[in-house]
Order: C-alpha cells, then structure tokens, then sequence
C-alpha cells in the first residue's frame, strides 16, 4: 500500500529542494531578511575598528557617573552612593532610549532601574553567600 506523501512526484520534489543545510551555508538566503529590514545595501561591510571605539566610549561614559561617585562620597557611604548614581543613570538611559524610540519615557525608565536594581541586589546576594565582593 502506498500513501499520497511518498508518490515519486514528492520524493523528486524532496531530493530535489535544497537541505536547510545548504540555505544556512548560503549568506545570502541567511542575510537578505536581515539586510532588508535594516535597509542596508549588499556591499556595506562591519567596521570593527569603528565598533570597537563606540563601544569604548559607551561604556566609558556609562561609567563616569558611578566612577565620580565613587571619587566625592565619604568612604561609610561609598557602595550605596554609587549604588544610586548607577540606578539613577540606568533610569536615565532607559527614559533616553525610549524618548529617541518615541515612546513614553516614564515606564521605560522605571522597568530599566528596576530591573538594574535587581541585578545588583542578585550579584550582592551572591557575594554575600560566597564570602566576596562580586
């Protein structure tokens, strides 16, 4: 007895289909989606050079708030101060982020200083358990 799904016309059709395998290994089939969505043109290519930097100075300018914190409390209330000045500035880039989005920026801001303070508590829970700073 034969079923309908393995007629030679759909076993021709099967082998003759390309494997996702042989789709993944084609950049193309795999970066068109990609490349549309964004509306880059095929032959713009990564800077990482350039990446590199721009990420450096995030990441530097994200520190300077907690890093001047850190230089101007008194030394019984360094962690909590920068502690807060590190919320304080996750709440502002989250009300950034979702300003430069065009959505409401309260929300965003909350959930961002939420969710870092979570973080942070989880990382000193952690620590606490081990014995050290983490």
């Amino acid at each position: 007895m034969r079923s309908s799904t393995n007629s030679p016309r759909s076993t021709r059709t099967v082998a003759s289909t390309p494997s996702f395998r042989e789709r993944w290994r084609n950049s193309s089939w795999r970066a068109t989606p990609s490349r549309d969505e964004l509306g880059l043109a095929g032959s713009v290519a990564a800077k990482p050079i350039q990446a590199a930097v721009a990420s450096a100075l995030s990441f530097s300018t994200g520190a300077a708030l907690p890093t001047v914190a850190a230089l101007v409390s008194p030394r019984e209330t360094l962690i909590a101060a920068v502690a807060a000045a590190t919320l304080v500035l996750l709440a502002g880039l989250g009300a950034l982020g979702a300003w430069l989005g065009g959505a409401g920026a309260i929300r965003p801001a909350i959930r961002v200083g939420f969710w870092g303070a979570m973080a942070m508590a989880v990382t000193a829970g952690i620590g606490a358990l081990v014995g050290k700073a983490v």
